[in-house]
């Protein structure tokens, strides 16, 4: 399962699911793009599900820091 993000990395180092996972090198370009990607095995799908959505209601938490997330909770295989 994959969210992507974006936004200025100082800003990026607000959101606590993000800081726990990433670590932001700094760099001379402000913006950031990644993807947070999780796997999970049989019978962790919610678990991973909140996680992401986790992300989501963090981002929304800290309005106004210019992060945008896309795609939220995509499954892959």
């Amino acid at each position: 399962m994959k969210t992507g993000f974006k936004g200025p990395r100082d800003n990026l180092l607000k959101i606590p699911t993000l800081d726990k996972y990433f670590e932001f090198k700094e760099t001379s370009d402000p913006t950031v793009a990644s993807v947070f990607a999780t796997q999970y095995e049989k019978g962790n799908y919610e678990y991973v599900k909140s996680v992401h959505y986790q992300l989501v209601q963090e981002v929304i938490n800290s309005p106004n820091l210019g992060i945008t997330l896309s795609p939220v909770a995509e499954w892959t295989s």
